[in-house]
Formats: C-alpha cells, structure tokens, sequence
C-alpha cells in the first residue's frame, strides 16, 4: 500500500472507523472503494481532493451494508 492509501486509510477514524477494519481499493486517481475486511459486501465509496503531496477525504457515502 502506497503512502497515499495509508494516510487516507488512517484518515478514517475522522469519520468514526477503525482503520484495521478497512482496506482501500482505488477505483479512479480520486475515487475508493473502502470495504471491511471481514464482510467484503460491506463498503464506502469515498472521494478525495489533492492537498499537495497527500490527498484527504472529501466524502464517503455508505453503498452496501
């Protein structure tokens, strides 16, 4: 996982997850699927915005659950 996925995916406990629970597959250069590891139909699709060298999240929309 590239430093960009590990910042993001730390990033998620500003939106209450443990980041253990989750992994990031990317979809587009701003788009992520961010699906539970132990139910893999349990999933965000989360959006992001460059800040310089490091991207943050913008929004995540719960799709399945």
């Amino acid at each position: 996982m590239c430093k960009i996925q590990l910042n993001l995916k730390n990033e998620l406990k500003k939106f209450g997850l443990n980041p253990a629970e989750w992994t990031l597959r990317r979809l587009t250069r701003q788009r992520f699927h961010v699906v539970h590891v132990a139910d893999q139909e349990f999933y965000f699709l989360g959006e992001t915005k460059s800040c310089g060298l490091f991207q943050e999240w913008t929004n995540l929309q719960l799709v399945s659950c």
